[in-house]
């Protein structure tokens, strides 16, 4: 149980022969392949064999060395903040500074207000004046994740913000300009928003200036093996033991569909790393997030963004049908449809030539 198919230098050889499995170090495996990286210490989303990934971090490098604000979209747990803190950290006029995040989710105008250009706030019936995180962030990054969830208020006043530092006219306490850095994160559509009239459309363009969309986990499957040996690494220093991963558990790894992307892998591997007793991962030990038996909760963290319900519907019928081996009967009763509902859907799947597991499949 190794991981032969991928060990073989003459095939898509993404482990080498001394991959962890076998008992190097993961650095050993950095220095031997032309892995896309930035520094021998850079998170595991940039050991990457996609071009787009890679793409991502040339414009990382040329967007860190200006001023500009970045948009930065992505599905949940594909990497956005860290990249925010790439950015930040490669420039040598901010990387010195502070990198603070704001969440925009669950605050009301007034809070997000404070908190972003900062007020006069009572506490104890006493008045403080309250810096912002504009200006706390002086010569550094700041960084709004959720960006969509700002109000229209919120947006016309980071619209005047922009419109100041651009013209020096946003200043210090001293008097000195502030030259705070900003970049907005979103899992939201935004262009939806903007059409919707929740998000200004002139912010919209400032921001879209550059925008960084980092591709999901499943749209880039060749780096699912070199993550799972990065985590492994990890894992392996943490327990103070070696953990590997037989083919069989790979091989599921790489037919899951990762709606929480590189996190949810890093949490999978963490979780199996922990109830092996072998040392070795196999099929069993692994847990994945099934959507079929989740909560409520569970199943919308895990959707893609940007896809329509009725798209969600049919992935969702199929992957049903998929876990009943193709049983019509219980796959009905799991939807919670009559078998004359289904039989209807599956009829519509297959006269636009969707492919539909037949009746009692044994797969």
């Amino acid at each position: 149980m190794s991981f032969n198919k991928y060990n073989d230098p003459s095939k898509n050889n993404f482990f080498p022969q001394n991959s962890s499995v076998k008992g190097s170090t993961y650095l050993d495996f950095i220095k031997s392949k032309k892995v896309h990286r930035m520094s021998e210490k850079t998170y595991p989303l940039f050991l990457t064999a996609d071009e787009k990934m890679k793409r991502i971090q040339e414009i990382i490098r040329q967007v860190s060395h200006t001023n500009v604000p970045v948009l930065i979209t992505g599905e949940s747990g594909v990497g956005k903040k860290f990249i925010a803190n790439k950015i930040h950290n490669y420039s040598s006029s901010t990387s010195k500074n502070d990198f603070i995040v704001v969440n925009c989710e669950g605050k009301s105008s007034s809070e997000l207000d404070a908190d972003i250009f900062g007020n006069q706030v009572n506490y104890s019936h006493q008045k403080e004046s309250k810096q912002g995180k504009f200006f706390q962030a002086n010569q550094g990054t700041l960084v709004l994740n959720e960006v969509t969830e700002l109000s229209l208020s919120n947006q016309s006043k980071i619209i005047k913000f922009l419109q100041d530092k651009e013209l020096g006219r946003m200043k210090n306490e001293d008097g000195s300009p502030v030259k705070t850095r900003l970049i907005a994160i979103t899992t939201k559509d935004i262009i939806d928003a903007v059409k919707k009239g929740k998000f200004r459309q002139d912010l919209y363009y400032r921001l879209y200036v550059l925008n960084i969309e980092v591709p999901s986990l499943r749209d880039r499957p060749k780096d699912i093996p070199l993550l799972t040996n990065y985590f492994l690494d990890e894992n392996s220093s943490i327990l103070g033991r070696k953990i590997g991963i037989s083919d069989n558990a790979l091989n599921k790894l790489l037919n899951h569909k990762w709606y929480g992307n590189v996190g949810e892998l890093k949490d999978t591997i963490r979780k199996s790393s922990t109830i092996t007793d072998t040392g070795l991962i196999e099929e069993n030990d692994i847990k994945l997030n099934q959507l079929i038996n989740s909560s409520e909760k569970q199943w919308i963290r895990y959707l893609p963004i940007g896809e329509t319900l009725k798209l969600l519907e049919t992935q969702f019928i199929l992957e049903t049908l998929k876990s009943h081996k193709g049983n019509r009967t219980h796959t009905a009763k799991t939807l919670g449809i009559s078998l004359r509902t289904l039989r209807n859907k599956i009829n519509e799947f297959n006269s636009i030539g969707l492919e539909v597991i037949p009746p009692f499949c044994n797969k």
